[in-house]
């Protein structure tokens, strides 16, 4: 099975070398390496043009789109031959079995069935001392679980054909797409399957210009969770990219699928009742008990503030 790795670069010149030697040091033979550079003003580019010479790399020089226009472009440029896709971050480094443990994965499903691999990280410092595991997750991933919050890093994903054909349809509104990493969940849930590996295969660099870090203490975690949950407009995030997805897929979506999606759109509804509904739907949730239930509450305070606006209408003149 031939791999595709798909790598976009930004101004990424300090850790870059490290994670293309990674990548092309692999134990698996037949794979690809596509970059994309994002319209890097650093030293990116001749740091790309070392590698233009090696016959498993090819580079594309494209202007600033940022995240996560980047990746969906990536999605579309993805070559027509590859069967297995990989995403890379610019500033990591990947163990060399990465690649092979999740074609092995990946290729005992049919190759009709949408499947996404993802898993977990090795966190390190900028440089590479060891600062632990990111956090296992409990709950098997699902549609339900997909609407409520990300379970995939990006950098950690492998997906097959099926699944990338179903990336490449884009959602009229961009923007209210979340993350790239968060919608491949989103969709293979929705179409598929979802494989999460405890397994740690990638070292994950923690420095300041990361797009988006790693809590590297089970205290920073917490802190991170609850400060996201609780700032009410997360649930309007969570609202329009699920709003996104439903209009861009909703007539093939499974009939269970369907429902669950339309009960969280209650949420940018007008019925108290549906929202209330929706506190105590358990199919769609988060993956630890806690963030659960910042998020039932969050909903139930949803419905308190719309019941208040409705007092305060009735009662105007």
């Amino acid at each position: 099975m031939r791999a595709a790795v798909l790598m976009s670069t930004f101004n990424g010149a300090e850790f870059l070398g490290d994670q293309i030697d990674s990548i092309l040091r692999q134990s698996y033979g037949d794979m690809r390496l596509l970059i994309r550079d994002d319209g890097s003003t650093d030293g990116t580019r001749d740091i790309l043009a070392r590698y233009s010479s090696d016959p498993r790399v090819t580079i594309i020089r494209g202007a600033n789109l940022g995240l996560p226009h980047a990746y969906f472009e990536l999605f579309s440029l993805c070559p027509d031959d590859a069967d297995i896709v990989f995403l890379s971050d610019q500033d990591d480094v990947w163990h060399p079995e990465k690649v092979n443990a999740a074609v092995v994965t990946l290729a005992a499903t049919p190759p009709d069935v949408p499947v996404l691999y993802c898993g977990r990280l090795h966190l390190v410092s900028s440089s590479m001392t060891s600062l632990g595991l990111s956090r296992d997750r409990i709950v098997p991933a699902r549609f339900g679980n997909a609407l409520a919050e990300n379970i995939c890093t990006g950098c950690t994903a492998a997906f097959n054909r099926s699944l990338l054909l179903l990336l490449r349809r884009r959602p009229s509104d961009m923007t209210a797409v979340a993350h790239h990493d968060w919608w491949m969940y989103l969709v293979a849930s929705a179409f598929g399957r979802v494989i999460y590996d405890a397994t740690a295969l990638i070292d994950y660099r923690q420095h300041d210009a990361n797009a988006v870090g790693m809590p590297t203490s089970i205290v920073e975690g917490l802190r991170r969770r609850i400060g996201r949950l609780m700032r009410y407009e997360s649930i309007g995030i969570i609202v329009r990219q699920a709003n996104a997805f439903n209009e861009l897929f909703k007539n093939d979506l499974p009939s269970d699928v369907r429902d669950c999606v339309l009960r969280l759109l209650s949420l940018g509804g007008s019925s108290i009742t549906e929202r209330l509904q929706l506190m105590v739907d358990f199919r769609i949730h988060r993956q630890s008990l806690h963030d659960d239930l910042i998020w039932r509450t969050l909903v139930a305070l949803s419905s308190l503030r719309l019941l208040v606006a409705n007092v305060f209408l009735q009662k105007s003149p």
